[in-house]
C-alpha cells in the first residue's frame, strides 16, 4: 500500500511537470511563432505590406519574385540588414524593363505614372533608394513622405519626369550624403534653398533639368560637397567663382550645356582642390590664360570644348599639373592648340585627348612629337583638324591601351593598319585612307564595337572575317570603291551587328537573306545589286536599298522581321503592285518606293501613324484615296510623276500634320479644292502639270508657308537625324564619367525635285526644312492671282506660269518679302507692272513674259534692275529698258509723275513748286507790264488784236457754210 502510494506521488509530480513543460512548451512556440512574425520569416510585416503596395502600384512591371515569398529579403532588388532582416536599400531603377535570369527578354511599354512616395515611410532603417528611370510624373514639392527617413545616406530620383520645386522635405534628410535629381523638368531655382541643412551631402546631381538664372549663394553651406554636377539646364552669368570658393572639399564641378559666358577668370587658378572641371557647351569667350593651370594643381579633367574660345593655346601650359589625365578643347571657334611646342613633352601622360576642331597645325600627325611621347593613352580625337601624311605607328605601338581612336575628316593618307592591342571604337572615315580593307581584322582587333572606314579610297572586297568580330556593333565602310560581293556571313545571321552601311560602292550580287539583331539599320544603297529582294528578312527596323538594279515583285506576304520602321527601295526596278501589307504594318514610318516600274492602284488604306510616303515616278494610275488626306501624322507625300487622275478629294482633315504636298505630273483635274488651306503646316505645295482649272483659292493667303528651321524634318523616333549613341566607352577617372561616341545613321530620304529658279532643283532633307514653295504652274487655271496670296511674307518661290490667269498684276505681292523665286509667265494678264515690286530685294529669277501687259516698264532698282529682256518678252503693250521699244509719257499709266520719280526728296519738291509758282506770277505781271504800259508792247497788242478779230471772221464764215449745206 505504501509501495503504491509512493509511486502515485512520483506520478503525481511526472504529470505535473509534465504540464508545466507543455505550457512551457507552448509558451515557447507562441513566443516563436509571435517572434518569427516580425524576424524570423524575414523582412516586418509593415515593410512586407509596403512592398506589395508597391507591387500593385507597378502595373506589372515590378520583378517576377516579388509577392512568391513572405520573406522580401529574398525579392530581388531589395537588401535587408543580416540582424534585424529589416529593409536597408532598394534597387527600383528602370522598372519597365526587367530581364529573367534565364535571360528571356520582357518590353513593357514606356508610360508615365505617379508613384505614392508615402510607401518608403515604413522603411525606418532604408540607406539606400534608388528609383530612377521610372518617368514617375507629378510635383516632387508636393510630398512630404520622405521626412522619416533619417537614416537614409544615397536617394536617387533621377530620370523622371518630377516638376516644380525642390521639396523642403529633403532638407531633413540629416542623413543624406549623395542626392541625385538629375533629369527630371525642375525649374524653380529658389527651392534649391531647402537644401541648405545637408551639411553631410557630399554628391549633388541636379543635371538635366530646367533651372534658370544664376546659381544662388546659397549653394556655398553645402561645406561637404564633393561633386556639384549642374549641367544641361539653362543657367547663365558669369562662372560661379564665389560660390565655388566656399566650398573648401569640391573636387568636381560639372557645369557642361547652360549658358553661362564671359571669359575664364585667372582666379579659377587658386582652386587648388579642383580634379574634375567640366565647363563645355557654354558661351564661354576670349582666350585661355597661360597663368590659369599654375594654380590648379589637383587637376585630372578638364573639359572646354564647345564654347567660343580663339587664340593660340601650348599644351606647355601644363608643365607643372603632374597629375592631368583628361584634356578636351574640341570645338571652340577660333581655338589654335600647340601641342608639339613642348620640350619636356613627357612629363604629361594623358589618358584622354580630344582636339576635335582645334586648328592643330597640319604637320601635327607627321612630325608626332607629343603624340608618340605618350604611352597611357586610351581616347584620342584629332578629327576635323585638315592633318596630312600618314598615322604614325608609334601612336598605335606605344598605347597599348588604346579604345577608342577618332581620326575623321582630315586629310591622311596610306594604308590602314589598326593596332595589335584591342580596340573598342576606331573611327578614321573622311580621308583619303587607300588599299585594301585588312583581312585579319578578326585577330587583330577582336573586340572592336565600332568600325567606321568610310568616305575613303579603299578597294577591293570584303572580308569574310569581318563577320567573326563577335562583339561588332557598328560597321560602316560607305563611300569608298569597294567591289565584290556582299559576305553571306555578314547579312545572314553570322554577326550581331546593329547597324551596317556598305552604301555607294560598286558591291554586285544577290541578296540572298537578311538577318540581323533585333532592331538593325542596314544601308546597302547606291550599288550594283541585283537579282530580287529576299523573302527572309528578320530583324531589320531600318532597310536602305536605294539606287541599285534590284527587280521583280516586292514580296506579297510580310516579313519576318516585326519591327520595320523604315523602309527605302527606290531607284530599282520593282513592278507590280504595292502590296497591301506594306501599308498595314504598324510600326512603318517611312516608305519610300519611288523611281520603279510600280503598276496599279493607289493601296486604299494605310496605317495613320505613316510619317513620310514616296511613290513617285512609277506606273500607279487611278484616283487618290482620301485615306491619303487624313493621315494625321503624315508629314510628306510625294505622288509625282504617275498617271494618277480624277479630282483631290474634298474629305481633308482639319488637324493634318503635313508639311509636304507634291502632286506635280500627273493627270488630276477640277477645281483647287479650298480645303487644302486647312493644311496650315504646309510650306512646299507642288501641284505643277496637270490639269486644274478654275480660279485659286484666295484663301491660300491664309496660310503660313513660312520656314521653321528649328523644326525636325521627318522625326523618326527619338529625333529624325538618327543619331545612336551606341557604345559608352566608360574611362574610369571618377564615377559615372563615360565618353559617348555619336554615330550618324541619318536615313538617305530621295531628294524632293522642285522646279523653281528657273530650272530644276533637287532638293536634300536639310534644305527641305528651310525651303518654302508653292509651283501651280502648267495648268488651266483661270481668273485673278489673289491679292490674298501676299500675305505670304515667308514664300520662297511663287510660280504660277503657263496658266490662263487674267487681270493686272497684284501690287500685294511686294509683301512677298523672302522671295528669291517669282514666275507669272504665260498667261493672260493686263494693265501695268506694279512699281512696288522694286521692294522684292531677293529675286533671283522673275518673269512676266507673254502677258498682255502695257504701260512702262517701271525704273526698276536693286535685284529687279538686273533681269533683261527675256523677263519681258512677249509683252506688245510694254515699253522701256530693258526692252527696244522706248517708253514715252503717254504710254506711262502706271504711275503719276510724282510717283515715279522717288529720288526727290520732299525738300527738293516744295522748293521745286514754290520756284514755279513764282516764276509764273512774275511771268504774268511781266506781260501785262509789257503789253499795257509799254508803247512796243502797246503796237503788239494792236496786231495780236487784228490777227484775232481776222481769225475769228474766218471761223465765222466756215462755220456758216457748214450750217447752210
Amino acid at each position: 500500500m505504501g509501495l503504491y502510494y509512493h509511486h502515485s506521488i512520483n506520478d503525481g509530480f511526472s504529470g505535473r511537470a509534465l504540464i508545466i513543460m507543455r505550457i512551457t512548451l507552448v509558451i515557447v512556440i507562441i513566443s516563436m511563432m509571435m517572434l518569427s512574425s516580425k524576424f524570423g520569416v524575414g523582412c516586418p510585416v509593415e515593410e512586407y505590406e509596403a512592398l506589395l503596395e508597391l507591387k500593385a502600384s507597378c502595373n506589372g512591371t515590378s520583378p517576377p519574385s516579388w509577392g512568391k515569398h513572405r520573406d522580401c529579403c529574398l525579392w530581388e532588388r531589395v537588401v535587408c540588414d543580416n540582424n534585424t532582416k529589416q529593409v536597408t536599400e532598394l534597387h527600383l531603377y528602370d522598372l519597365f524593363w526587367y530581364y529573367y535570369p534565364e535571360g528571356n527578354e520582357i518590353l513593357y511599354e514606356a508610360q508615365s505614372w505617379q508613384l505614392n512616395l508615402s510607401i518608403f515611410s515604413s522603411f525606418r532603417e532604408l540607406r539606400y533608394l534608388d528609383l530612377s528611370w521610372n518617368r514617375f510624373t507629378g510635383l516632387l514639392s508636393s510630398t512630404t513622405a520622405l521626412v522619416g527617413l533619417k537614416k537614409l545616406k544615397e536617394l536617387d530620383l533621377s530620370g523622371n519626369q518630377f516638376t516644380g520645386e525642390i521639396p523642403m522635405s529633403l532638407g531633413y534628410l540629416t542623413s543624406l550624403e549623395v542626392l541625385y535629381l538629375g533629369w527630371n523638368e525642375l525649374n524653380a531655382s529658389h527651392s534649391l534653398k531647402a537644401l541648405v541643412g545637408l551639411k553631410k551631402l557630399k554628391v549633388l546631381d541636379l543635371s538635366g533639368n530646367q533651372f534658370i538664372g544664376e546659381i544662388p549663394m546659397f549653394l556655398g553651406s553645402l561645406i561637404s560637397l564633393e561633386v556639384l554636377d549642374l549641367s544641361n539646364n539653362n543657367l547663365n552669368g558669369l562662372l560661379p567663382l564665389k560660390v565655388l570658393q566656399e566650398l573648401t572639399n569640391l573636387q568636381v564641378v560639372r557645369l557642361a550645356y547652360n549658358q553661362f559666358s564671359g571669359s575664364l577668370p585667372l582666379t579659377l587658378g587658386n582652386f587648388t582642390f579642383l580634379q574634375y572641371v567640366d565647363f563645355s557647351g557654354n558661351f564661354l569667350e576670349g582666350t585661355i590664360p597661360k597663368q590659369l593651370f599654375k594654380g590648379l594643381v589637383s587637376l585630372q579633367y578638364l573639359d572646354l570644348s564647345n564654347n567660343y574660345l580663339y587664340g593660340e593655346f601650348s599644351l606647355h601650359s601644363f608643365y607643372n599639373i603632374s597629375k592631368l589625365e583628361g584634356i578636351i578643347l574640341s570645338n571652340n571657334e577660333g581655338l589654335e592648340v600647340d601641342i608639339n611646342s613642348w620640350s619636356s613633352v613627357q612629363q604629361l601622360q594623358l589618358r584622354i585627348l580630344m582636339l576635335s576642331s582645334c586648328k592643330l597645325e597640319k604637320n601635327a600627325i607627321r612630325t608626332p612629337t607629343f603624340i608618340c611621347s605618350q604611352r597611357q593613352l586610351e581616347a584620342l580625337d584629332l578629327s576635323n583638324n585638315n592633318l596630312i601624311g600618314n598615322v604614325p605607328t608609334c601612336l598605335l605601338n606605344n598605347n597599348t591601351k588604346m579604345e577608342y581612336l577618332i581620326l575623321r575628316s582630315n586629310i591622311l593618307t596610306g594604308t590602314i593598319h589598326l593596332p595589335t592591342h584591342h580596340m573598342t571604337i576606331c573611327d578614321v572615315s573622311d580621308n583619303l585612307f587607300s588599299g585594301s580593307l585588312p583581312s585579319n581584322i578578326s585577330m587583330v582587333s577582336p573586340t572592336l564595337s565600332v568600325l567606321n572606314f568610310s568616305s575613303n579610297n579603299l578597294i577591293g572586297n570584303i572580308p569574310s572575317s569581318f563577320a567573326n568580330i563577335s562583339q561588332l556593333s557598328i560597321l560602316d565602310l560607305s563611300d569608298n570603291h569597294i567591289s565584290g560581293e556582299v559576305p553571306a556571313q555578314l547579312v545572314n545571321g553570322g554577326s550581331e551587328l546593329f547597324i551596317l552601311k556598305l552604301s555607294n560602292n560598286n558591291l554586285h550580287g544577290k541578296i540572298s537573306g537578311l538577318n540581323f539583331t533585333s532592331g538593325s539599320y542596314i544601308n546597302l544603297g547606291g550599288n550594283k545589286l541585283s537579282g530580287t529582294l529576299p523573302s527572309n528578312i528578320d530583324g531589320v527596323m531600318a532597310l536602305d536599298v536605294h539606287d541599285n538594279d534590284l527587280s521583280g515583285l516586292i514580296p506579297e506576304t510580310p516579313w519576318d522581321t516585326t519591327e520595320l520602321e523604315v523602309l527605302i527601295l527606290r531607284g530599282n526596278h520593282f513592278e507590280g503592285p504595292i502590296p497591301q501589307w506594306l501599308c498595314n504594318e504598324t510600326r512603318l514610318y517611312i516608305l519610300d518606293l519611288s523611281d520603279n516600274s510600280l503598276s496599279g492602284s493607289l493601296p486604299r488604306w494605310f496605317h495613320p501613324f505613316i510619317w513620310h510616303l514616296n511613290l513617285a515616278n512609277n506606273c500607279l494610275t487611278g484616283e487618290v484615296p482620301s485615306v491619303l488626306f487624313n493621315l494625321s501624322n503624315l508629314e510628306a507625300l510625294d505622288i509625282s510623276k504617275n498617271y494618277l487622275s480624277g479630282q483631290i478629294p474634298m474629305q481633308i482633315g482639319s488637324e493634318l500634320q503635313m508639311l509636304i504636298l507634291i502632286l506635280r505630273e500627273n493627270s488630276f483635274s477640277g477645281l483647287v479644292p479650298c480645303q487644302l488651306c486647312s493644311l496650315q503646316n504646309l510650306h512646299i505645295l507642288d501641284l505643277s502639270h496637270n490639269n486644274f482649272s478654275g480660279p485659286i483659292p484666295s484663301c491660300l493667303g491664309t496660310m503660313a508657308f513660312r520656314s521653321n528651321e528649328s523644326q525636325s524634318y521627318f522625326l523618326f523616333p527619338q529625333g529624325w537625324v538618327y543619331i545612336i549613341f551606341l557604345q559608352e566607352f566608360q574611362i574610369i577617372l571618377f564615377s559615372n564619367f563615360f565618353i559617348s561616341y555619336k554615330f550618324d545613321a541619318t536615313m538617305e530620304l530621295q531628294e524632293e525635285e522642285f522646279t523653281t529658279k528657273g530650272n530644276f532643283y533637287m532638293y536634300q532633307r536639310d534644305h527641305l526644312v528651310s525651303m518654302t514653295l508653292i509651283d501651280m504652274s502648267a495648268n488651266k487655271l483661270t481668273g485673278k492671282i489673289p491679292p490674298e496670296i501676299g500675305n505670304l511674307s515667308g514664300l520662297v518661290s511663287l510660280n504660277l506660269s503657263y496658266n490662263q490667269l487674267t487681270g493686272p498684276i497684284p501690287a500685294a505681292l511686294s509683301n512677298l518679302s523672302q522671295i528669291e523665286s517669282l514666275d507669272i509667265s504665260h498667261n493672260k494678264l493686263s494693265g501695268g507692272i506694279p512699281w512696288q515690286l522694286d521692294q522684292l530685294k531677293f529675286l533671283e529669277v522673275f518673269s512676266v513674259a507673254q502677258n498682255n501687259l502695257s504701260g512702262c516698264i517701271p525704273n526698276f532698282r536693286d535685284q529687279l534692275a538686273t533681269f533683261g529682256e527675256a523677263a519681258y518678252a512677249g509683252n506688245v503693250g510694254l515699253h522701256g529698258p530693258p526692252l527696244d521699244r522706248m517708253c514715252t509719257s503717254a504710254s506711262n499709266t502706271t504711275a503719276p509723275l510724282e510717283e515715279e520719280d522717288k529720288e526727290v526728296s520732299s525738300i527738293d519738291k516744295v522748293i521745286f513748286y514754290a520756284i514755279s509758282a513764282a516764276a509764273y506770277v512774275g511771268g504774268f505781271w511781266f506781260t501785262i507790264f509789257v503789253l499795257f504800259c509799254n508803247r512796243w508792247g502797246r503796237n503788239v497788242r494792236v496786231r495780236l488784236d487784228s490777227y484775232v478779230d481776222y481769225l475769228f471772221a474766218e471761223i465765222s464764215m466756215v462755220v456758216r457754210k457748214i450750217i447752210s449745206m
